[in-house]
């Protein structure tokens, strides 16, 4: 995992997921299974085996342990160890990286499932980054909807629906933000 950066490459988001799971509490390998599908199935669905790979990797390099028996992966416990939290702080903390594509909504997804696991400060960093993300994607579809002269039928509409999408979102990180700042003056 690169600590530079919330990656979404599968691999990387899987271990993200993982580690974000487990932090929260530890959990066996059956309920891993079922909440990083949830997570991460903006983009892509990784397969038991897939996630039982991750996990054994990440053990393998003491970010997690078995904290229970079980006959199998998906019946044993695991836990994050204090190695993982650390990683999975410094990702958390990290700025998304920059893509050419815009706004990549597996990455958001994943920085908003576990940004409550940093303190109110970075958390609201964190927003803050993803506002300013937000400001430059919503320019650059209203410029698009603007210079678009093609005579397709549809185009026009759904950059439209684009725009509508990211400022509601933006809005939302906007609203969030906000309730952050007034719970720390408080």
């Amino acid at each position: 995992m690169n600590p530079t950066g919330t990656s979404t490459s599968p691999k990387e988001a899987t271990q993200l997921a993982i580690l974000g799971i487990v932090r929260r509490a530890p959990a066996m390998g059956t309920e891993i299974v079922s909440l990083v599908k949830h997570i991460v199935g903006r983009a892509w669905q990784p397969t038991s085996d897939v996630i039982a790979v991750n996990l054994e990797e990440l053990r393998s390099r003491g970010l997690v342990e078995r904290v229970g028996s079980g006959r199998d992966w998906d019946t044993t416990r695991y836990a994050i160890t204090d190695e993982g939290r650390r990683l999975l702080h410094d990702l958390l903390r990290s700025p998304l990286p920059q893509t050419s594509g815009g706004l990549d909504a597996s990455a958001v997804a994943l920085k908003v499932c576990f940004l409550d696991l940093l303190d109110s400060a970075e958390q609201s960093s964190q927003i803050a980054d993803l506002l300013d993300r937000y400001e430059v994607e919503i320019a650059h579809f209203r410029h698009a909807v603007a210079r678009c002269s093609c005579e397709w039928a549809y185009v026009p509409g759904w950059m439209d629906l684009e725009v509508a999408r990211l400022t509601a979102e933006r809005d939302w990180f906007r609203t969030l933000l906000r309730r952050l700042q007034e719970n720390q003056a408080a």
